[in-house]
């Protein structure tokens, strides 16, 4: 009755107007309003002869809501509104006016909507827009954005001014040490005599142990410029440092950065401007060779505008226990590594260490030697990276899955679709690209791909906890034997669950 009610009222007061208007002599100008669009990749569905629709990579261009199926995730994001629309003036003679025509254009929307309250027919509203977009890189973890190595540094404003606790009283990261909260407002200082001063790589979430080999596809202008530097000097060296997900605990009023870092150190470097239209610069393969202690931040104010890159102050970090014994905890470690690779072939892990400890025996995998600790702890790392691309694949499979069937029982007729004015379905053939939009699926099915997601996302919730902070407080101990520690209680943590997996599946 209100909607009615309001249709009257605009056609009464536009009949008004067209009379008043209709009765002069004066030549009247139409509006021909064009709105700019802003090109978005959206994925497309590609008709066939036997399930008539089904999905295939993105690569159409609209302005509107969309799925991105990504090689890691599905990250559902908008398009950026569009600029002021361009409007065009078009003279007409005559006495045919605007009104008349707004006139006609309103009776028929008031009609339409009428109809479609009538007769009840479907409009997505709770989930009309995608959730918040998110980049490839970052997965929701227990209420929280956690991000692996970040290297694009998207711009994410609308995370910069949430305001939470500080990561020195908020579990896991609590167990981090970290610098005083940069001040992004203060001003750049000079270093002191004999103090060690070192280019800085920021990297979000993602702890690198010595002796490891790392690739960076270098883009942002800044760290060109740090490339640049290090080459033209010849040290060929910097800091890569450790921090949250960026807005999870800083603000623009500031920033932290972990005590202790990673040197890198340049050992090949390939040009891809090419290739990539300039969009990645270089391609550089690092060695990590050494930690260090972060003292203090020349320029902290470089992060707010990202105009050039961090220069901070170092010096090397030593262990105090050189001549502490703790072979009882180096043992455990061993013997938690063995157990583990068994259980990880009774249970059936998909993603699980292969090797034949009869012919191959474990030894010496928590002493301080080039093959103890640290390489036990890098090939845990290994296995865990290894593990999260499993089930985000799953994850990425399962949703191809869901969308391929809704496309066929979409085909036959069988299940809801909200109206997309971008799309004929009348006339759409076998082999004919169409693009899909996240809105115009149906609620129920946007649901059920959020909740699936959540489901995956929460089995890699661990790993993702482990590989930032676990192995970061590996990195800033300054004792062996804390090392040690650290590590068999997480081969324990590890043993523990498959070990209650082995025994819930022996049950059956």
């Amino acid at each position: 009755l209100l909607i009615l009610a309001l249709g009257a009222l605009a056609i009464g007061g536009y009949m008004f107007v067209a009379f008043q208007t209709t009765t002069s002599n004066q030549p009247t100008v139409s509006l021909a309003i064009e709105v700019a669009r802003i090109p978005v990749a959206r994925p497309r569905v590609v008709a066939s002869e036997s399930s008539r629709l089904h999905t295939v990579p993105p690569s159409v261009k609209s302005s509107r809501a969309m799925i991105s199926l990504e090689p890691s995730m599905v990250a559902m994001s908008t398009a950026s509104s569009s600029s002021e629309p361009t409007i065009a003036p078009v003279d007409h003679e005559g006495t045919v006016t605007a009104s008349a025509q707004g006139l006609f254009l309103v009776a028929l929307g008031t009609i339409a909507i009428v109809f479609r309250w009538l007769w009840g027919l479907r409009s997505a509203t709770p989930l009309l827009a995608p959730p918040v977009p998110l980049p490839v890189n970052v997965i929701p973890v227990n209420g929280m954005k956690w991000a692996m190595a970040s290297i694009d540094d998207d711009e994410n404003t609308d995370m910069l001014n949430q305001v939470g606790p500080t990561p020195e009283t908020s579990p896991p990261w609590s167990d981090i040490k970290w610098l005083p909260e940069l001040d992004l407002n203060a001003p750049d200082t000079e270093p002191m005599e004999g103090e060690k001063v070192m280019p800085c790589f920021l990297i979000e979430a993602l702890s690198y142990l010595p002796d490891t080999k790392r690739v960076l596809n270098i883009i942002e202008k800044r760290y060109r410029e740090m490339y640049s530097d290090i080459l033209f000097n010849g040290s060929r060296v910097f800091v890569v440092a450790f921090l949250p997900p960026d807005g999870l605990f800083s603000s623009s009023q500031g920033k932290w950065l972990a005590e202790v870092g990673v040197i890198f150190h340049l050992d090949e470097l390939e040009d891809l401007s090419a290739q990539t239209d300039d969009r990645v610069k270089w391609r550089c393969v690092h060695t990590v060779t050494q930690r260090v202690r972060i003292k203090r931040a020349l320029n902290p104010s470089c992060l707010k505008d990202r105009g050039t890159y961090l220069r901070v102050v170092v010096e090397d970090l030593e262990d105090e226990d050189d001549d502490q014994d703790c072979l009882v905890e180096e043992e455990a470690i061993t013997e938690a590594f063995e157990r583990i690779v068994k259980l990880q072939e009774s249970c059936g892990e998909v993603t699980r260490f292969v090797v034949d400890t009869d012919k191959e025996p474990l030894v010496d995998m928590g002493s301080s030697g080039k093959y103890g600790l640290w390489r036990t702890a890098r090939l845990w790392q290994s296995l865990l990276l290894k593990r999260i691309n499993s089930v985000q694949k799953s994850r990425d499979d399962t949703t191809l899955k869901m969308l391929n069937e809704w496309m066929a029982k979409r085909a036959q007729g069988l299940t809801d679709f909200t109206s997309d004015s971008n799309i004929d379905w009348d006339n759409v053939k076998p082999g004919d690209e169409v693009p899909i939009e996240w809105s115009a699926l149906p609620e129920d099915f946007r649901r059920e791909v959020l909740e699936m997601h959540k489901f995956y996302d929460d089995r890699s919730s661990d790993d993702l906890t482990t590989l930032g902070t676990g192995f970061h407080k590996i990195v800033q101990a300054n004792s062996h034997c804390k090392r040690v520690v650290i590590l068999r209680d997480m081969l324990q943590r590890e043993h523990d669950k498959l070990r209650a997996k082995s025994t819930f599946q022996s049950g059956f």
